[in-house]
């Protein structure tokens, strides 16, 4: 899933904030997905603003704990003081 350039591996998603915290990564229910579980452990509420070849594509969604997907991510995201947020990354 994630691109290589140069024996570096690009990951398709990256959150600029360093408060979160990816607290899990596993294949979302079909296999047609990833699920990412962030965690915003700052004690404060910033926007999360992902960059990243999945991001940019589109296919970085919003999803509830049962992995649905329910809107895409365009713009960065308010997350709550200790929050968690959970994300569908969608493989090609």
């Amino acid at each position: 899933m994630a691109a290589r350039r140069r024996g570096v591996v690009l990951a398709p998603v990256a959150a600029a904030n360093e408060g979160f915290v990816a607290t899990r990564l596993k294949p979302a229910a079909g296999g047609k997905a990833w699920a990412l579980r962030l965690y915003n452990a700052s004690g404060e509420a910033p926007m999360l603003a992902l960059s990243g070849e999945a991001f940019e594509g589109g296919r970085v969604f919003l999803s509830d704990l049962e992995e649905t997907p329910r809107s895409a991510l365009s713009s960065p995201l308010d997350v709550p003081a200790y929050g968690i947020v959970t994300l569908l990354i969608r493989v090609r």
